[in-house]
């Protein structure tokens, strides 16, 4: 008789508190009782896909549970998708600030070769300084926004901004002195809750679902893919209403999109997407996630972000095929609407006076 290979089921988390490599600190000091209901439902659900995930050993109920706890952070903690954070996008001034303060972050976050995803925590510190009513003016925004990267990058990234750098990067609108209370104003509004859970935490958690078997060009395809799409939706405050872990699965759909012929089997892409849609507690035919999938194409396609994805993926790629197809669509409605405008009712009324049998008999006539 066969001896079935014992399955390990420690989990061994590498060093980080912020839910990009495993749960945060705040995470690991909840009760351990809903956690254990977690781990008795989710036995229970995951009975039938285990056969899918046995064959590379990825542990897919552990990561469900990550996210699960994630999600309930980001929901009952953070508020990352609450309806006051939605009222930035309806207030044009507010908006049109964010975009240019959010856009001014990764400008500095480029050119110090700093991580996106401070830019992301950073945003949402920005957000919260905002709706506390912590700025009101252009300089206190911009006080609000630097104050916002500067903790991001103390909680998140190795490298730090020295405040007297920060203060030049204001342009002299604001000092040391005024950086430093901003900072306890913030601090005090978000109750030292200080690791929301963003999209890059939820894009790391689901890279980690990828067979092993996938190969280097396509895992840089993914990342690359979701990494301009992460900031779009970052930059753009309209996908503030969705959750991060439902913008990240849409993101990820659609770079999948754009992974060249043949560089994921359809058996590959098959295991990754089920994994996905299992560990999120997603639907395929999700309305809401279609909607967020529908939003993303508009959204590169309006900042014309969808040929930089074609130039740098392949031409050969079913999102690269969608794309020549909108645009000749495009190019057809264009030729429609002109021939309609040159044959409109106008201009046939015209012709035909020209043509009229009074002008006829005349000519005749003559």
């Amino acid at each position: 008789m066969a001896i079935k290979p014992r399955r390990n089921n420690r989990v061994n988390h590498p060093r980080g508190n912020d839910g990009i490599h495993g749960p945060s600190s705040e995470t690991s000091m909840e009760s351990t009782t809903p956690i254990q209901h977690l781990c008795k439902k989710e036995h229970k659900i995951s009975q039938s896909p285990v056969s899918l995930y046995s064959e590379d050993q990825i542990d897919v109920e552990e990561l469900r549970l990550v996210v699960t706890r994630m999600k309930q952070k980001g929901s009952c903690v953070y508020h990352v998708n609450c309806k006051e954070r939605i009222d930035i996008a309806n207030d044009e001034l507010k908006s049109l600030w964010r975009q240019m303060l959010v856009n001014w972050m990764f400008y500095v976050a480029d050119c110090c070769g700093l991580q996106q995803h401070s830019v992301a925590v950073a945003s949402y510190f920005l957000d919260v300084a905002m709706l506390r009513d912590l700025c009101q003016t252009r300089e206190e925004h911009q006080l609000a926004a630097a104050t916002s990267l500067q903790m991001a990058l103390k909680t998140f990234d190795v490298a730090v901004i020295k405040l007297d750098k920060l203060v030049k990067l204001g342009r002299g609108l604001f000092t040391e002195d005024d950086v430093v209370t901003m900072e306890m104003k913030i601090i005090n509004s978000l109750n030292w809750n200080l690791h929301p859970p963003t999209v890059y935490c939820f894009l790391r958690q689901y890279g980690r679902l990828i067979p092993p078997s996938v190969n280097g060009i396509t895992r840089k395809v993914l990342d690359n893919v979701t990494s301009i799409i992460a900031e779009e939706m970052i930059v753009d405050e309209r996908y503030v209403k969705h959750c991060p872990s439902i913008l990240s699965l849409a993101s990820t759909l659609v770079a999948l999109d754009f992974v060249p012929d043949g560089g994921l089997s359809k058996r590959l892409r098959r295991t990754f997407e089920s994994r996905l849609f299992f560990a999120t507690r997603t639907k395929k035919d999700s309305t809401v996630l279609s909607k967020v999938i529908k939003k993303i194409y508009k959204s590169l396609k309006r900042r014309d972000k969808l040929q930089d994805i074609v130039d740098m993926t392949s031409t050969k790629s079913k999102g690269a095929r969608m794309y020549r197809t909108a645009l000749q669509n495009m190019e057809k409605n264009n030729n429609k609407n002109n021939v309609s405008e040159q044959h409109s009712p106008r201009d046939v009324k015209a012709k035909i006076r020209q043509h009229s049998p009074r002008d006829v008999r005349t000519k005749l006539s003559a």
